[in-house]
C-alpha cells in the first residue's frame, strides 16, 4: 500500500525482489535507503534478514558494526538486533500455548508500528490444526505489512490462507509486547527462484482490530 511516499514505493519495490527470493538484489536495492531517516528502520531489519536468508550470519555484525561507525544506527540497536538475529527458532512453524496479551490501542497504519517478529494465527476446526494455534515466523515487515515465508511442506496452511481471507484474533509477537488485532492476506505466491523455491510468500497486512 502507498503511502503517497515514492521513496516509500520504491523501497517496497526493492523489498519484494526479497519476497521472491532475490536476496541479493534485494539488498543493494535497499542499501541506498539506509541513509533515509524515515525509512531506515525497515532498511535495516530487512537486510539484515536478506543477508540471514543468504546464509552469511557471520557477515551481519560486521555491517551491523559499520551502520554504528557511521552513525546510523547506535550501540543499543545494533546489540538488540545481533541479539534477535543469532536468538531465532530453528523452526518456521511451531504450536503455542497463547500467552496473555494486550489488545493494540494506537493506529497500527502508521509506520511506526512495533518490529514483529512472529504472528500466531488459528486456521479453523476444518484444517486439521483444530483449534490450535500456528506460529509462523514474519520474513519481511514494512510498516504493518508483513511477509511470511512458508514450507512447501505447509499444504494445509498455505491451502487455507487464500487472499483476501481476513483473519481474526491473531496474536502478534514483538521483541516488547504481545498484542492481538486482525489481519488480511494481501498477495499470496510461490517463489521461482533461490534458496526459497517452491516455498510461498503471503503478504498479510495488520488492521485495527473491530
Amino acid at each position: 500500500k502507498s503511502r503517497n511516499d515514492p521513496d516509500f514505493d520504491k523501497f517496497e519495490e526493492a523489498l519484494t525482489l526479497a519476497k521472491f527470493g532475490q536476496f541479493e538484489d534485494a539488498v543493494k536495492e535497499m542499501t541506498p535507503f539506509i541513509k533515509n531517516e524515515k525509512l531506515r528502520p525497515d532498511a535495516v531489519r530487512n537486510i539484515v534478514k536478506c543477508y540471514k536468508e543468504l546464509g552469511r550470519e557471520d557477515e551481519i555484525k560486521d555491517l551491523l558494526s559499520s551502520w554504528e561507525s557511521e552513525n546510523l544506527i547506535n550501540g543499543k540497536q545494533a546489540l538488540k538486533i545481533s541479539n534477535t538475529v543469532f536468538s531465532d527458532k530453528n523452526t518456521t512453524i511451531q504450536k503455542k500455548e497463547e500467552p496473555p496479551v494486550l489488545r493494540i490501542s494506537e493506529d497500527i497504519d502508521s509506520p511506526e508500528i512495533m518490529e514483529i517478529d512472529s504472528v500466531g494465527i488459528k486456521l479453523g476446526e476444518n484444517s486439521g490444526h483444530g483449534s490450535d494455534q500456528i506460529e509462523l515466523d514474519v520474513s519481511f515487515q514494512t510498516g504493518n505489512h508483513l511477509s511470511l515465508i512458508i514450507s512447501s511442506k505447509e499444504k494445509t496452511i498455505i491451502d487455507n490462507l487464500d487472499v483476501g481471507v481476513k483473519l481474526n484474533e491473531m496474536c502478534f509477537y514483538s521483541p516488547i509486547a504481545v498484542f492481538k488485532s486482525s489481519g488480511i492476506v494481501l498477495s499470496k505466491h510461490q517463489i521461482k527462484n533461490g534458496p526459497k523455491k517452491g516455498d510461498w510468500c503471503m503478504d498479510i497486512e495488520i488492521k485495527n482490530p473491530a
